[in-house]
Protein backbone atom coordinates (compact mmCIF):
# COMPACT_ATOMS: atom_id res chain seq x y z
CA UNK A 1 0.00 0.00 0.00
CA UNK A 2 2.82 2.35 0.99
CA UNK A 3 4.75 1.56 -2.19
CA UNK A 4 1.63 2.22 -4.25
CA UNK A 5 1.14 5.63 -2.62
CA UNK A 6 4.82 6.39 -3.05
CA UNK A 7 4.47 5.83 -6.79
CA UNK A 8 2.02 8.77 -6.93
CA UNK A 9 4.48 11.25 -5.39
CA UNK A 10 6.09 12.30 -8.71
CA UNK A 11 2.62 12.98 -10.14
CA UNK A 12 1.69 15.04 -7.09
CA UNK A 13 4.89 17.06 -7.45
CA UNK A 14 4.26 17.62 -11.15
CA UNK A 15 0.69 18.76 -10.37
CA UNK A 16 1.91 21.02 -7.57
CA UNK A 17 4.64 22.58 -9.72
CA UNK A 18 2.18 23.02 -12.58
CA UNK A 19 -0.18 24.93 -10.30
CA UNK A 20 2.66 27.09 -8.93
CA UNK A 21 4.01 27.85 -12.40
CA UNK A 22 0.49 28.63 -13.67
CA UNK A 23 -0.06 31.02 -10.78
CA UNK A 24 3.29 32.73 -11.35
CA UNK A 25 2.58 33.08 -15.08
CA UNK A 26 -0.92 34.34 -14.31
CA UNK A 27 0.51 36.88 -11.86
CA UNK A 28 3.02 38.08 -14.43
CA UNK A 29 0.38 38.24 -17.18
CA UNK A 30 -2.07 40.25 -15.05
CA UNK A 31 0.60 42.68 -13.87
CA UNK A 32 1.82 43.24 -17.44
CA UNK A 33 -1.67 43.54 -18.97
CA UNK A 34 -3.41 45.52 -16.22
CA UNK A 35 -0.83 47.49 -14.20
CA UNK A 36 -3.12 50.48 -13.65
CA UNK A 37 -6.16 48.51 -12.54
CA UNK A 38 -4.02 46.51 -10.12
CA UNK A 39 -2.44 49.62 -8.61
CA UNK A 40 -5.72 50.95 -7.22
CA UNK A 41 -4.57 50.81 -3.63
CA UNK A 42 -5.01 54.58 -3.16
CA UNK A 43 -8.57 54.36 -4.46
CA UNK A 44 -9.29 51.29 -2.35
CA UNK A 45 -7.88 53.04 0.70
CA UNK A 46 -10.26 55.93 0.04
CA UNK A 47 -13.16 53.48 -0.09
CA UNK A 48 -12.02 51.90 3.16
CA UNK A 49 -11.92 55.34 4.79
CA UNK A 50 -15.41 56.14 3.50
CA UNK A 51 -16.85 52.75 4.45
CA UNK A 52 -15.32 52.95 7.92
CA UNK A 53 -17.28 56.12 8.65
CA UNK A 54 -20.53 54.12 8.50
CA UNK A 55 -22.28 57.49 8.63
CA UNK A 56 -21.71 59.34 11.89
CA UNK A 57 -25.45 59.80 12.21
CA UNK A 58 -26.04 56.05 12.13
CA UNK A 59 -23.33 55.51 14.73
CA UNK A 60 -25.08 58.00 17.03
CA UNK A 61 -22.29 60.60 16.93
CA UNK A 62 -24.80 63.11 15.59
CA UNK A 63 -28.38 63.46 16.78
CA UNK A 64 -31.23 65.60 15.50
CA UNK A 65 -32.00 68.92 17.20
CA UNK A 66 -35.29 70.86 16.90
CA UNK A 67 -33.55 74.22 16.33
CA UNK A 68 -29.97 73.56 15.25
CA UNK A 69 -30.73 70.69 12.84
CA UNK A 70 -28.25 68.35 14.49
CA UNK A 71 -25.71 68.42 17.30
CA UNK A 72 -22.94 66.17 18.55
CA UNK A 73 -23.53 63.28 20.91
CA UNK A 74 -21.28 61.44 23.33
CA UNK A 75 -18.54 62.19 25.83
CA UNK A 76 -16.61 64.67 23.65
CA UNK A 77 -19.35 67.33 23.60
CA UNK A 78 -21.00 69.54 26.21
CA UNK A 79 -24.62 69.68 27.36
CA UNK A 80 -25.69 71.46 24.15
CA UNK A 81 -23.90 69.03 21.84
CA UNK A 82 -21.01 71.36 20.93
CA UNK A 83 -17.36 70.40 21.17
CA UNK A 84 -16.40 72.43 24.24
CA UNK A 85 -15.25 71.62 27.75
CA UNK A 86 -17.67 74.14 29.25
CA UNK A 87 -21.43 73.72 29.41
CA UNK A 88 -23.78 76.29 27.84
CA UNK A 89 -25.27 78.80 28.17
CA UNK A 90 -22.53 80.90 29.71
CA UNK A 91 -23.11 83.89 31.97
CA UNK A 92 -22.88 87.24 30.22
CA UNK A 93 -20.15 88.55 32.48
CA UNK A 94 -19.58 92.28 31.93
CA UNK A 95 -15.87 91.72 32.48
CA UNK A 96 -15.67 89.40 29.49
CA UNK A 97 -15.87 89.97 25.74
CA UNK A 98 -17.66 86.91 24.34
CA UNK A 99 -16.77 85.71 20.83
CA UNK A 100 -18.65 82.86 19.14
CA UNK A 101 -17.08 80.71 16.40
CA UNK A 102 -19.62 79.25 13.95
CA UNK A 103 -19.13 76.98 10.96
CA UNK A 104 -18.53 73.33 10.18
CA UNK A 105 -15.97 70.72 11.17
CA UNK A 106 -12.99 72.82 10.04
CA UNK A 107 -14.09 75.53 12.49
CA UNK A 108 -14.26 72.82 15.17
CA UNK A 109 -10.75 71.71 14.12
CA UNK A 110 -9.16 75.14 14.62
CA UNK A 111 -11.04 76.11 17.80
CA UNK A 112 -8.40 75.07 20.34
CA UNK A 113 -5.52 76.56 18.35
CA UNK A 114 -7.53 79.75 17.89
CA UNK A 115 -7.94 80.07 21.65
CA UNK A 116 -4.17 79.72 22.08
CA UNK A 117 -3.50 82.31 19.36
CA UNK A 118 -5.89 84.84 20.90
CA UNK A 119 -4.29 84.36 24.32
CA UNK A 120 -0.90 85.20 22.76
CA UNK A 121 -2.17 87.97 20.51
CA UNK A 122 -0.63 91.38 21.20
CA UNK A 123 -3.75 93.12 19.89
CA UNK A 124 -6.03 91.00 22.04
CA UNK A 125 -3.91 91.65 25.12
CA UNK A 126 -3.97 95.37 24.39
CA UNK A 127 -7.77 95.26 24.07
CA UNK A 128 -8.12 93.36 27.36
CA UNK A 129 -5.84 95.79 29.18
CA UNK A 130 -7.44 98.88 27.64
CA UNK A 131 -11.06 97.82 28.17
CA UNK A 132 -10.66 95.67 31.28
CA UNK A 133 -12.38 92.75 29.57
CA UNK A 134 -11.13 89.20 29.11
CA UNK A 135 -11.74 87.62 25.72
CA UNK A 136 -13.82 84.44 25.99
CA UNK A 137 -14.08 82.25 22.88
CA UNK A 138 -17.02 79.84 22.54
CA UNK A 139 -17.40 77.06 19.97
CA UNK A 140 -20.80 77.10 18.23
CA UNK A 141 -19.55 75.20 15.18
CA UNK A 142 -20.84 71.74 14.24
CA UNK A 143 -19.57 69.09 11.84
CA UNK A 144 -21.52 69.34 8.55
CA UNK A 145 -22.92 72.69 9.74
CA UNK A 146 -24.17 75.21 7.17
CA UNK A 147 -26.73 77.98 6.68
CA UNK A 148 -29.47 78.56 7.78
CA UNK A 149 -28.74 76.34 10.80
CA UNK A 150 -25.84 78.66 11.71
CA UNK A 151 -28.29 81.55 11.70
CA UNK A 152 -30.54 79.66 14.12
CA UNK A 153 -27.59 78.92 16.44
CA UNK A 154 -26.53 82.57 16.23
CA UNK A 155 -30.06 83.71 17.14
CA UNK A 156 -30.22 81.35 20.10
CA UNK A 157 -27.03 82.72 21.69
CA UNK A 158 -27.35 86.27 20.32
CA UNK A 159 -27.91 88.02 23.64
CA UNK A 160 -24.75 86.48 25.12
CA UNK A 161 -22.11 87.46 22.55
CA UNK A 162 -20.34 90.63 21.40
CA UNK A 163 -18.69 89.16 18.30
CA UNK A 164 -19.49 86.26 15.96
CA UNK A 165 -17.12 84.67 13.46
CA UNK A 166 -18.49 82.43 10.70
CA UNK A 167 -15.98 80.19 8.92
CA UNK A 168 -17.81 79.00 5.81
CA UNK A 169 -17.38 78.05 2.19
CA UNK A 170 -17.33 74.24 1.95
CA UNK A 171 -20.40 72.70 3.57
CA UNK A 172 -22.48 75.51 2.08
CA UNK A 173 -21.82 74.36 -1.49
CA UNK A 174 -20.83 70.68 -1.08
CA UNK A 175 -23.40 69.36 1.39
CA UNK A 176 -26.66 68.91 -0.44
CA UNK A 177 -29.25 67.31 1.90
CA UNK A 178 -30.27 65.06 -1.00
CA UNK A 179 -33.46 63.10 -1.72
CA UNK A 180 -34.99 66.24 -3.27
CA UNK A 181 -35.07 67.80 0.20
CA UNK A 182 -34.99 71.64 0.19
CA UNK A 183 -31.39 72.87 0.25
CA UNK A 184 -31.92 74.97 3.36
CA UNK A 185 -32.71 71.86 5.38
CA UNK A 186 -29.83 70.51 7.55
CA UNK A 187 -27.12 68.73 5.56
CA UNK A 188 -27.77 65.59 7.61
CA UNK A 189 -31.55 65.52 6.99
CA UNK A 190 -31.63 62.43 4.78
CA UNK A 191 -29.36 60.55 7.20
CA UNK A 192 -31.46 61.52 10.21
CA UNK A 193 -34.57 60.30 8.39
CA UNK A 194 -32.92 56.90 8.05
CA UNK A 195 -33.11 56.28 11.76
CA UNK A 196 -36.90 56.07 11.81
CA UNK A 197 -38.80 52.82 11.44
CA UNK A 198 -39.38 50.96 9.17
CA UNK A 199 -36.14 52.11 7.57
CA UNK A 200 -33.80 51.04 10.34
CA UNK A 201 -33.57 47.42 9.14
CA UNK A 202 -32.49 48.65 5.70
CA UNK A 203 -29.85 50.86 7.30
CA UNK A 204 -28.53 47.86 9.24
CA UNK A 205 -28.30 45.84 6.03
CA UNK A 206 -26.41 48.67 4.34
CA UNK A 207 -23.98 48.82 7.24
CA UNK A 208 -23.39 45.05 7.08
CA UNK A 209 -22.52 45.34 3.39
CA UNK A 210 -20.03 48.11 4.18
CA UNK A 211 -18.46 45.97 6.91
CA UNK A 212 -17.99 43.13 4.42
CA UNK A 213 -16.28 45.55 2.05
CA UNK A 214 -13.97 46.71 4.84
CA UNK A 215 -13.10 43.09 5.59
CA UNK A 216 -12.22 42.52 1.94
CA UNK A 217 -10.17 45.72 1.77
CA UNK A 218 -8.12 44.84 4.86
CA UNK A 219 -6.66 41.89 2.97
CA UNK A 220 -4.73 44.46 0.93
CA UNK A 221 -2.60 45.22 3.98
CA UNK A 222 -1.43 41.62 4.17
CA UNK A 223 1.18 39.80 2.08
CA UNK A 224 -1.70 38.08 0.29
CA UNK A 225 -2.91 41.48 -0.87
CA UNK A 226 0.15 41.91 -3.10
CA UNK A 227 -1.05 39.13 -5.38
CA UNK A 228 -2.58 40.19 -8.70
CA UNK A 229 -5.03 37.29 -8.59
CA UNK A 230 -6.14 38.21 -5.07
CA UNK A 231 -6.53 41.86 -6.12
CA UNK A 232 -8.68 40.89 -9.10
CA UNK A 233 -10.86 38.78 -6.82
CA UNK A 234 -11.07 41.62 -4.29
CA UNK A 235 -12.08 44.05 -7.01
CA UNK A 236 -14.85 41.70 -8.13
CA UNK A 237 -15.95 41.14 -4.53
CA UNK A 238 -16.08 44.87 -3.72
CA UNK A 239 -17.94 45.68 -6.94
CA UNK A 240 -20.42 42.89 -6.25
CA UNK A 241 -21.06 44.23 -2.73
CA UNK A 242 -21.40 47.73 -4.18
CA UNK A 243 -24.16 46.46 -6.47
CA UNK A 244 -25.90 44.91 -3.47
CA UNK A 245 -25.53 48.21 -1.62
CA UNK A 246 -27.06 50.08 -4.56
CA UNK A 247 -30.10 47.78 -4.59
CA UNK A 248 -30.66 48.17 -0.83
CA UNK A 249 -30.10 51.92 -1.00
CA UNK A 250 -32.75 52.19 -3.72
CA UNK A 251 -35.12 50.32 -1.41
CA UNK A 252 -34.33 52.87 1.29
CA UNK A 253 -34.93 55.74 -1.11
CA UNK A 254 -38.23 54.17 -2.08
CA UNK A 255 -39.36 54.40 1.55
CA UNK A 256 -39.65 58.20 1.32
CA UNK A 257 -43.02 58.58 -0.46
CA UNK A 258 -43.59 62.11 0.87
CA UNK A 259 -40.32 63.42 -0.52
CA UNK A 260 -39.68 64.22 -4.15
CA UNK A 261 -37.00 61.86 -5.45
CA UNK A 262 -35.54 64.11 -8.13
CA UNK A 263 -32.21 64.25 -6.33
CA UNK A 264 -30.33 61.59 -4.42
CA UNK A 265 -27.02 61.65 -2.53
CA UNK A 266 -24.35 60.94 -5.10
CA UNK A 267 -26.28 62.83 -7.78
CA UNK A 268 -25.38 66.30 -9.01
CA UNK A 269 -24.98 68.80 -6.17
CA UNK A 270 -27.38 71.73 -6.40
CA UNK A 271 -24.51 74.10 -5.66
CA UNK A 272 -26.01 77.16 -7.35
CA UNK A 273 -29.11 76.94 -5.21
CA UNK A 274 -26.99 76.16 -2.13
CA UNK A 275 -24.85 79.24 -2.79
CA UNK A 276 -27.89 81.49 -3.19
CA UNK A 277 -29.33 80.16 0.07
CA UNK A 278 -26.01 80.70 1.85
CA UNK A 279 -25.91 84.34 0.67
CA UNK A 280 -29.54 84.88 1.69
CA UNK A 281 -29.19 83.56 5.24
CA UNK A 282 -25.75 85.07 5.75
CA UNK A 283 -27.22 88.47 4.93
CA UNK A 284 -30.03 87.83 7.43
CA UNK A 285 -27.45 87.00 10.09
CA UNK A 286 -25.51 90.17 9.30
CA UNK A 287 -28.63 92.35 9.50
CA UNK A 288 -29.60 90.75 12.81
CA UNK A 289 -26.09 91.28 14.17
CA UNK A 290 -26.23 94.99 13.27
CA UNK A 291 -29.58 95.42 15.05
CA UNK A 292 -28.21 93.84 18.25
CA UNK A 293 -24.82 95.56 18.06
CA UNK A 294 -22.85 92.35 17.57
CA UNK A 295 -19.67 92.59 15.50
CA UNK A 296 -19.97 89.98 12.73
CA UNK A 297 -17.13 88.48 10.67
CA UNK A 298 -17.75 86.20 7.70
CA UNK A 299 -14.66 84.28 6.58
CA UNK A 300 -14.47 81.92 3.62
CA UNK A 301 -12.12 79.02 4.33
CA UNK A 302 -9.50 77.65 1.92
CA UNK A 303 -10.34 74.75 -0.37
CA UNK A 304 -8.09 72.50 -2.43
CA UNK A 305 -10.85 72.47 -5.06
CA UNK A 306 -10.31 76.14 -5.98
CA UNK A 307 -7.79 75.98 -8.80
CA UNK A 308 -4.61 77.94 -8.15
CA UNK A 309 -5.32 78.35 -4.45
CA UNK A 310 -2.43 76.10 -3.38
CA UNK A 311 0.44 74.22 -5.03
CA UNK A 312 -0.43 70.55 -4.57
CA UNK A 313 2.18 67.81 -4.73
CA UNK A 314 1.11 64.53 -6.32
CA UNK A 315 0.87 63.03 -2.84
CA UNK A 316 -1.29 65.86 -1.47
CA UNK A 317 -3.44 65.87 -4.60
CA UNK A 318 -4.31 62.21 -3.97
CA UNK A 319 -5.27 63.12 -0.41
CA UNK A 320 -6.98 66.48 -0.94
CA UNK A 321 -8.95 65.85 -4.15
CA UNK A 322 -11.65 63.23 -4.59
CA UNK A 323 -10.56 60.15 -6.56
CA UNK A 324 -13.85 60.14 -8.50
CA UNK A 325 -13.27 62.68 -11.28
CA UNK A 326 -16.99 63.41 -11.61
CA UNK A 327 -17.22 64.43 -7.94
CA UNK A 328 -13.87 66.26 -8.12
CA UNK A 329 -14.93 68.35 -11.14
CA UNK A 330 -18.31 69.06 -9.60
CA UNK A 331 -16.70 70.37 -6.41
CA UNK A 332 -14.29 72.51 -8.42
CA UNK A 333 -17.24 73.96 -10.30
CA UNK A 334 -19.09 74.62 -7.03
CA UNK A 335 -16.18 76.43 -5.33
CA UNK A 336 -15.47 78.45 -8.49
CA UNK A 337 -19.13 79.50 -8.61
CA UNK A 338 -19.08 80.58 -4.95
CA UNK A 339 -15.85 82.52 -5.51
CA UNK A 340 -17.30 84.28 -8.55
CA UNK A 341 -20.64 84.98 -6.85
CA UNK A 342 -19.15 86.67 -3.79
CA UNK A 343 -16.29 88.35 -5.66
CA UNK A 344 -18.30 91.44 -6.52
CA UNK A 345 -19.62 92.06 -3.00
CA UNK A 346 -18.48 95.20 -1.25
CA UNK A 347 -18.21 95.44 2.52
CA UNK A 348 -21.53 97.27 2.75
CA UNK A 349 -23.26 94.55 0.71
CA UNK A 350 -21.81 91.62 2.62
CA UNK A 351 -18.66 91.91 4.79
CA UNK A 352 -16.71 88.88 3.56
CA UNK A 353 -13.05 88.07 3.96
CA UNK A 354 -11.91 85.40 1.54
CA UNK A 355 -9.19 83.12 2.88
CA UNK A 356 -9.34 80.94 -0.24
CA UNK A 357 -5.69 81.63 -1.11
CA UNK A 358 -4.29 81.39 2.41
CA UNK A 359 -2.12 78.40 1.44
CA UNK A 360 -1.04 79.75 -1.96
CA UNK A 361 2.61 80.20 -0.94
CA UNK A 362 2.83 76.98 1.10
CA UNK A 363 4.40 73.99 -0.62
CA UNK A 364 3.96 71.74 2.41
CA UNK A 365 0.92 69.49 2.86
CA UNK A 366 -1.95 71.07 4.80
CA UNK A 367 -4.99 68.98 3.81
CA UNK A 368 -5.79 65.70 5.53
CA UNK A 369 -8.67 64.40 3.37
CA UNK A 370 -10.62 65.02 0.15
CA UNK A 371 -13.28 67.13 1.83
CA UNK A 372 -11.67 70.14 3.45
CA UNK A 373 -10.08 69.01 6.71
CA UNK A 374 -6.59 70.03 7.73
CA UNK A 375 -3.50 68.48 9.29
CA UNK A 376 -1.69 70.15 12.20
CA UNK A 377 0.16 72.56 9.91
CA UNK A 378 -3.03 73.58 8.14
CA UNK A 379 -4.87 74.06 11.44
CA UNK A 380 -2.06 76.29 12.71
CA UNK A 381 -2.03 78.46 9.58
CA UNK A 382 -5.81 78.87 9.40
CA UNK A 383 -6.19 79.55 13.14
CA UNK A 384 -3.45 82.20 12.88
CA UNK A 385 -5.29 83.89 10.00
CA UNK A 386 -8.65 83.82 11.83
CA UNK A 387 -7.03 85.19 15.01
CA UNK A 388 -5.55 88.05 12.93
CA UNK A 389 -9.00 88.90 11.55
CA UNK A 390 -10.50 88.91 15.05
CA UNK A 391 -7.66 91.09 16.33
CA UNK A 392 -8.21 93.62 13.50
CA UNK A 393 -11.92 93.84 14.31
CA UNK A 394 -11.85 94.16 18.10
CA UNK A 395 -13.61 97.35 19.24
CA UNK A 396 -11.50 100.51 19.17
CA UNK A 397 -13.67 102.05 21.86
CA UNK A 398 -14.54 100.43 25.18
CA UNK A 399 -18.17 100.32 26.27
Amino acid sequence: MFLKLKSYIPYVWVAFLSVVISLVLAEAFFWIQNPKSLQKKAQWNWHQKEYSKLDEVEEGLLISHPIFGHVGNGSSVNNFGFSNSNDYPWDKDEKKFHIALLGGSVAVQIFNQLKIDLEKSVGAKDFEKRCGKEIALHNLALGAGKQPQQLFIFQYFLDKIQMAVNLDGVNDVFFDPGFGIPTDFPSTTSLLFRLTEPRLHLVQELRQIRKKQIKALKILDTALGKSAIVRIFLDWRIQRLEQMYFVKENQLRGSFPAIEKSHFPGGKIRFKELTEKWIRYTRMQWELAKVYGVKQLFLLQPSAYLQGSKPLSKEEEQIALHSDMKIRNERMEAIAFLNEKVGAFTKDQLPLTKLFHLFQSHQEQVYSDDCCHLNDRGIFLLATAVAAEIEKNLPKKCN
